[in-house]
């Protein structure tokens, strides 16, 4: 087939229809290369665009090759300021058709690197002392950078005010390498807290984890006033001769009731409230029940 400046001759003139678009892809430093061909009678023109549509020309980063076809992009940053998205036209006599490229930063081979692990912490029990768990990263100013977070038992840490738990990051550099620190701190730390932590860090392609426990030191017993009083409540009657066996079914060490105090009674009170109770025996009845 014989080709003229207008096209093929012989052959009927047609729109263009885009045959090869290739994305751009590369890791940081890299060259990203992308890839636009048409066809058409005439043969379209392939001219390149900014998203916000500023043609593209050479540059000392920035190549246009093989009839416009291929567009080179050399050191690509993930950071940088530069477009993310390119546009490539094909245009001639009979029409255009353009389509939108993009460019994607491969993993580079920065591997997370800890610097700080965080340590296992033995609460004392009631000796409740403020702790904190650290961990420290070193962080590459090249690729994305990394988010840093805590999950404990799995779940990620709820830290809402009024939260007895903080955490705070901070980032310093040493004899040029860039070191980003998160703290979790536990101000006024209790048993409910013990449990698995996980310091996670992840960017795009790669996540790392450590890992740190939380636990009580129960080699002391505890002396008896230091165990809250806990009530059951049986929502129907019971016989009298049955009060103090289901007592004990509920727990070994457990006494029927008997109101000392004023602050007792209030503590009966609120839980027939929770339970929804509206009639409550304490004491003997005339049914004989307790």
């Amino acid at each position: 087939v014989k080709l003229d400046v207008n096209g093929y001759i012989g052959q009927p003139q047609k729109e263009p229809q885009m045959l090869v678009e290739v994305s751009g892809r590369a890791r940081a430093g890299g060259t990203a290369t992308f890839i636009c061909a048409a066809v058409g009678n005439p043969v379209p023109d392939i001219t390149w665009e900014y998203e916000n549509g500023n043609t593209i020309r050479s540059t000392d980063s920035i190549s246009l090759g093989d009839h416009n076809r291929q567009l080179s992009i050399s050191n690509v940053q993930p950071r940088s300021d530069r477009a993310k998205a390119f546009a490539c036209t094909a245009r001639s006599s009979k029409g255009a058709r353009t389509s939108l490229l993009y460019l994607s930063i491969l993993p580079s081979s920065y591997r997370i690197n800890f610097v700080v692990m965080p340590r296992s912490h033995v609460l004392k029990p009631n000796i409740y002392t403020p702790f904190s768990l650290q961990c420290a990263i070193t962080v590459d100013p090249t690729v994305e950078s990394p988010v840093m977070y805590w999950l404990k038992n799995g779940k990620t840490l709820n830290m809402q005010p009024p939260s007895r738990i903080n955490t705070t990051t901070s980032e310093r550099s040493y004899d040029g390498t860039t070191v980003r620190n998160s703290t979790l701190i536990f101000m006024t730390p209790n048993e409910s807290d013990m449990g698995v932590y996980q310091c996670i860090v992840e960017n795009k392609g790669q996540m790392r984890q450590a890992t740190a426990y939380v636990t009580v030191d129960r080699s002391q017993p505890l002396r008896e006033e230091f165990f809250p009083k806990l009530y059951y409540v049986s929502t129907t009657a019971v016989k009298v001769g049955e009060a103090a066996t289901r007592c004990k079914s509920w727990h070994p060490k457990g006494t029927l009731v008997t109101i000392n105090s004023k602050n007792e009674s209030d503590a009966v009170f609120r839980l027939l409230v929770e339970y929804g109770l509206t009639r409550s025996w304490i004491g003997l009845s005339s049914e004989a029940t307790w």
